[in-house]
């Protein structure tokens, strides 16, 4: 079962860019969090900084740059993510403490942190 109100992280994305004659090294990390009445928020942030993320990531943030949807969870680890775009995500739920999401072209692992 998914943990409500609880923070997922991504897997570190590592990036890189070639600047004043070195290679310039950027991290990111997408975070999801579910809420109770079927609701997730679902962002990027450059950061680890848990406490802080968790504060943003609440269910009522005006934040215009997080992605916002509905959940659905079919039997007990299947969960289908539909954002208020339209684009719809599919995956498993692993134990609660972990998510695998498959999206069109490849899959994301999220750990509660």
């Amino acid at each position: 079962m998914i943990k409500f109100n609880a923070l997922y992280q991504s897997l570190k994305k590592v990036s890189a860019e070639w600047h004043a004659g070195h290679v310039q090294w950027q991290y990111s990390w997408y975070y999801l969090k579910c809420f109770e009445g079927g609701t997730f928020v679902y962002a990027l942030f450059s950061s680890e900084d848990f406490e802080h993320i968790n504060i943003d990531l609440s269910e009522n943030s005006s934040d215009h740059s997080f992605l916002r949807g509905h959940y659905e969870i079919n039997s007990s680890s299947l969960i289908n993510l539909k954002f208020e775009n339209g684009i719809e995500i599919g995956g498993e739920i692993l134990d609660g403490n972990k998510l695998i999401l498959n999206g069109k072209l490849s899959w994301e692992l999220f750990s509660l942190v």
